[in-house]
């Protein structure tokens, strides 16, 4: 309120005692709603109960925070009782990184390689020692393989980051394996050694397979590397396969074309 003896706001008591309340307040708020955004990014799809666990708060606010973010955009439900992240928050964080030019480059060669192949194709991104999944082409097949736009998944445990480590220093991925290289099925490979002898031998060959559902069970996959002009690895084209139609010859030849296909979206990056 205005002090009558003069021009200059003056705070009452009352005033000076909320006010910053009130700001802390809104503050608090956004930075558990931005708290459980990167939560959800990092475990969908998931439900209320475990979120509150990983972010310390209670369900009622991890709730409301969730309505929020879902109003906005960010969010959807997965299924009944599950959250995931939409292609909103997909789409600003390729713009943050710079890789936004990669999937409009990659996707009509994506189609064309769906459409040789009848299979599923995604592009994945490196984000450090992840993979996100960023673009997708569906097979028409009844039975295919499905991943959400915005997963993640360890660079060790899939095709897309074998291909992706085939490409960097050999000391950058050790140091990716040096870790707790947690399992996701009865055949993930979590022995350093054996990963890293996997990389070399897509780097000889130019692709990665993966024949034995390193992450999800009964999915195959074979994935190529895609490079900036230093020769450093942006991203993977990957063909994701139900495990009953692979076989040896069948990779090889999906190897080559993944391959191929790579090459040509590396060739059109600026």
């Amino acid at each position: 309120m205005a002090d009558e003896r003069g021009g200059d706001m003056v705070l009452d008591d009352t005033q000076a005692a909320t006010r910053p309340t009130r700001q802390s307040a809104g503050v608090v708020s956004v930075l558990n709603a931005l708290r459980i955004l990167e939560a959800v990014s990092h475990q969908q799809p998931v439900g209320v109960s475990e979120l509150s666990r990983h972010v310390d708060l209670p369900k009622s606010s991890v709730q409301r925070s969730l309505r929020t973010l879902e109003s906005a955009g960010w969010l959807r439900m997965v299924d009944r009782s599950r959250w995931g992240l939409t292609a909103k928050a997909l789409g600003i964080g390729l713009r943050a990184s710079g890789e936004w030019d990669i999937r409009t480059v990659a996707q009509p060669v994506m189609r064309r390689l769906c459409a040789e192949t009848n299979e599923t194709v995604h592009l994945v991104l490196r984000d450090d020692d992840e993979g996100i999944v960023a673009a997708r082409e569906d097979s028409s097949q009844t039975i295919r393989t499905y991943v959400a736009l915005g997963t993640r998944a360890p660079l060790y445990a899939t095709s897309s980051g074998i291909a992706i480590m085939s490409r960097l220093p050999e000391e950058e991925t050790a140091a990716i394996l040096d870790g707790d290289l947690k399992s996701f099925t009865d055949t993930t490979v979590t022995d350093p050694e054996l990963l890293m002898g996997e990389v070399r031998r897509t780097a000889e060959r130019g692709y990665a397979f993966n024949p034995s559902s390193w992450w999800r069970p009964h999915v195959a996959a074979v994935a190529a590397p895609i490079l900036n002009g230093a020769g450093e690895p942006l991203a993977a084209l990957v063909i994701s396969i139900p495990d009953f139609r692979v076989t040896e010859e069948v990779a090889a030849a999906i190897g080559e074309s993944v391959r191929a296909a790579a090459t040509e979206v590396c060739s059109q990056l600026p």
